[in-house]
């Protein structure tokens, strides 16, 4: 299953889809963080003082969890349901795929192609399936709502750990593989002029 998956990963390791993906995930930012974004939730996040979803905490509690959604109001929980499903769904699918693509890419230029060093593209996909159980976490308690449901809150806070730590780990480990390409550019065109 990792081997299929490297694959996939590996045929989008090109520049197309590399410029397709980024262009993907710069739209769909712009899209989402707009004052009067397609789904009308920020300007409900504004009148609750600015609040931030749930997606966007560092952590939260239940009580803060539930607190925003009651703040929300129907429509706003209508509105953050919506946004979950189809604006961040694209968006998470966007940047793993971006950002695994491009250590794919760069992988593919200072490693042999069955080196075990590889498989560390797929790091990104870690983030952005973690992404997803956060998603359907925090869904679940909208769908539930105003039933409250502590462990999943718990559970969508926590998992943020393995959303962020993938990230920690991803960004520096493509900045290690791009020094390490330009390194093994730079060596190999002394070796060519000597």
């Amino acid at each position: 299953m990792l081997d299929r998956l490297q694959h996939m990963i590996q045929r989008l390791a090109n520049g197309r889809a590399i410029l397709i993906l980024l262009a993907a995930v710069i739209a769909l930012r712009v899209i989402m963080g707009l004052p009067n974004d397609p789904f009308g939730l920020n300007p409900r996040l504004t009148r609750l003082g600015g609040a931030a979803i749930l997606d966007m905490q560092i952590g939260y509690t239940p009580k803060d969890a539930y607190a925003l959604l009651e703040g929300l109001g129907a429509e706003g929980r209508q509105a953050y349901a919506a946004m979950l499903l189809i604006g961040d769904t694209l968006f998470l699918i966007s940047y793993s795929l971006l950002f695994a693509a491009v250590a794919a890419w760069l992988l593919a230029r200072v490693a042999p192609p069955d080196h075990w060093a590889q498989k560390l593209s797929l790091i990104a996909l870690v983030g952005g399936i973690s992404d997803i159980a956060e998603n359907l976490s925090i869904l679940t308690m909208i769908l539930a709502f105003p039933q409250r449901l502590d462990g999943i809150a718990w559970f969508s806070s926590l998992i943020k750990i393995t959303k962020f730590g993938s990230a920690a780990v991803g960004a520096p480990l493509i900045m290690v593989f791009a020094v390490m390409l330009v390194w093994k550019r730079t060596v190999g065109r002394r070796r060519q002029s000597v």
